[in-house]
């Protein structure tokens, strides 16, 4: 199959996966092979509402550390995996590694950031973090797109989309 192809083909299952958008233009024996392998062998979507990642950042009061634990418990039984970034704080990692009664596939990671014990401060040092996850996830993205061929796929780390609408708003 050729690249062109391939890229088409991408583009076809995420326009029905997520937006229910049939492609109109494929021959019969085509759109009996696609909507077949989608609906009945390998639904792409349909494992998009388990063990989904949430990511919690949090400041050090312990009214938002109470909130949080609260929210992780609330997501967890629902089948969400937790990522925490936070300064230390033995109760939230705790909560947060726990995992849930008859739950497959959780997974949960604290990055613990400097001890700080201001909310604003926390606020800045977990910005760092997130960059940082920001920039791994892009590099990741790019190296996948890049080994499956899709052509001109717009993700590079070092080229951020509509960065002048950005600009120019303000």
């Amino acid at each position: 199959m050729e690249r062109s192809q391939v890229a088409k083909l991408l583009a076809d299952v995420a326009a029905y996966e997520f937006h229910k958008s049939k492609p109109f233009n494929l021959d019969p024996q085509t759109e009996k092979a696609f909507f077949g392998a989608l609906e009945k062998h390998h639904p792409v979507a349909s494992s998009l509402g388990s063990s989904y990642p949430l990511l919690y950042v949090t400041g050090p009061e312990e009214r938002d550390v109470r909130l949080t634990i609260s929210q992780i418990n609330t997501h967890k039984i629902r089948g969400a995996s937790t990522f925490v970034i936070a300064e230390q704080n033995a109760s939230l990692e705790r909560n947060a590694a726990e995992v849930p009664a008859a739950s497959s596939g959780y997974r949960s990671f604290y990055v613990p950031l400097p001890r700080t014990d201001d909310t604003l401060l926390c606020t800045f040092s977990a910005m760092a973090a997130l960059q940082l996850l920001a920039l791994k996830m892009s590099i990741k993205k790019m190296r996948y797109l890049d080994r499956i061929g899709v052509p001109m796929h717009g993700v590079h780390p070092d080229v951020p989309k509509n960065v002048s609408k950005s600009i120019t708003v303000d």
